[in-house]
């Protein structure tokens, strides 16, 4: 796994956890 896939995956799941802490949080 190259250093590029790994920053994607990070930004995805962080990007992922802020959208729905947003909702839960609504």
């Amino acid at each position: 796994m190259d250093a590029l896939a790994l920053i994607m995956t990070m930004a995805a799941y962080l990007l992922g956890s802020v959208s729905s802490a947003v909702l839960i949080c609504r």
